[in-house]
């Protein structure tokens, strides 16, 4: 299977007029949506442009979430209120690619099935993502079920609820060892990929399945326009699979994929190598549109997240090195580890008893076994913008001595700047230079609520789930 970006979650997140960590964003367990699968949901990317952050089809998006919730019978949602969520998501978590998802849901206990009276609230989180723009091509099967016909849905609506056939069809995709499966219609003709819409290309002709009843994909409406300033006739068709597993080549579309390739369908190889000329040529027509943010697409089709706190954000890259820790940092340090674990635990702060600066002390001296590294801006400000700490013990398990890291902790306005990966590598080299071939870190996930985000990068460094450990074998 082809490697999926890496989702990193976001430490604040927006729920019912309010910026908060995202694991204090919680619904109550009689919520509506949660019973019944009320929600309508969309999805927003954010990719990197000249001009900060940009985020594709906003208006397109919040154009089919009016719809939905109409469809559904649902209270709207203030359309002002998303795009100020989107925007302090994106300043407040200091992104610079992201996938943020919208779930807008009826403010209301399960008591009765009508919503029509509740009104509704909205929920906001982001990933920052980690990866190529255009990832490894994937391989689909096809899958049993079947696209349910619009007399026994909401055919355009895109609602929580429908979801839950696409996900197992998604499971049992990847059981086969398939990154994702086509879901057909009753007729048997292609509808889509679980999420995202298909294309394929045969003859130099771009060819997409009509959406005669299901949902109108936004990044499938853009790749029809950039297919036509690049000269590339689309048609709209019904299409049997047969047609995709002869085709030249194939990519799907969609908020999270963008456009990416497909190498096989079935098992059956497509004609060309994946990504085809054609697939890479409107990939390159993204690129571009991305990348000139005064071309007509972009005035159409990237919305410009507001900043209002535009020192948070002046410098998007800044410079920083990376040293052990001296005397001198001591109370940086102690500060740092006390910021540290009041964001684990969810407080305003915390405060580390009276010995904490002798341990400190000493590991600094190495009259501990051990080092602490600091991170701090070359341009001469005397704060800390991260660090990280780890002792030297042994155990059986590892046959000898091994590395812990105790702490690593990163100033939330330098996030997503390479500094926890610079953190890293320097204990790695710590590592390397004292013979140590194991590197582990604790993490007790029943007790800190924020460790789903803190998992994803370990695991974006290398580190593999080892029990109530994560652990990093050094070469």
């Amino acid at each position: 299977m082809s490697t999926a970006p890496i989702l990193v979650p976001c430490h604040w997140a927006y729920l019912d007029g309010k910026f908060i960590p995202s694991e204090q964003a919680l619904f109550r367990a009689d919520n509506h949506a949660l019973h019944y699968g009320t929600a309508a949901f969309e999805s927003f990317r954010v990719y990197e442009t000249p001009l900060g952050p940009g985020i594709v089809g906003v208006a397109q998006h919040l154009k089919r979430l009016k719809f939905s919730l109409f469809s559904l019978g649902a209270a709207p949602a203030n359309p002002q209120e998303v795009e100020e969520a989107i925007s302090g998501v994106i300043t407040r978590n200091c992104v610079k690619e992201a996938y943020l998802r919208l779930l807008v849901y009826p403010a209301g206990d399960c008591a009765r099935l009508d919503i029509s009276q509740y009104d509704s609230k909205i929920l906001l989180l982001g990933w920052q993502i980690d990866g190529p723009r255009f990832p490894a091509p994937l391989s689909l099967t096809i899958s049993g079920l079947r696209r349910a016909p619009a007399s026994c849905q909401l055919p355009r609506a895109k609602l929580s609820g429908f979801y839950a056939a696409y996900a197992s069809a998604h499971v049992a995709a990847r059981a086969q060892g398939f990154d994702d499966a086509l879901i057909l219609h009753n007729d048997g003709t292609v509808c889509e990929v679980t999420g995202a819409n298909v294309f394929l290309v045969k003859d130099s002709v771009l060819l997409t399945p009509i959406l005669s009843h299901s949902i109108e994909g936004v990044t499938r409406s853009l790749v029809i326009e950039l297919a036509a300033q690049l000269g590339i006739t689309t048609k709209e068709t019904i299409m049997p699979p047969e047609d995709l597993m002869a085709a030249d080549e194939a990519f799907i579309t969609g908020t999270f994929y963008g456009i990416r390739a497909v190498s096989s369908v079935a098992g059956c190889e497509l004609s060309l190598e994946a990504p085809g000329p054609i697939t890479r040529a409107v990939q390159l027509a993204f690129d571009k549109m991305l990348n000139e943010p005064e071309s007509e697409m972009a005035r159409a089709w990237i919305y410009r997240a507001s900043l209002p706190e535009p020192e948070r954000i002046a410098e998007p890259h800044p410079r920083f090195r990376v040293r052990a820790a001296q005397g001198q940092d001591v109370a940086r340090v102690i500060a740092g580890i006390e910021s540290l674990l009041a964001e684990l635990r969810g407080v305003s702060d915390i405060t580390l008893p009276a010995g904490a600066e002798s341990v400190c002390l000493r590991t600094i001296g190495a009259d501990l076994p051990g080092a602490i590294f600091v991170a701090e801006l070359t341009s001469g400000d005397d704060h800390l913008i991260g660090l990280v700490s780890l002792t030297v013990q042994e155990a059986i398990h590892t046959g000898g001595p091994y590395a812990l890291i105790q702490d690593l902790w990163v100033h939330q306005r330098h996030r997503s700047h390479g500094v926890g990966a610079a953190l890293i590598e320097a204990v790695e080299n710590y590592c390397r230079k004292h013979e140590l071939t194991d590197l582990e870190v604790c993490l007790p996930k029943y007790h800190f609520a924020e460790l789903p985000r803190t998992s994803a990068f370990y695991r974006a460094c290398g580190f593999s789930d080892v029990g109530p450990r994560m652990r990093k074998e050094l070469k």
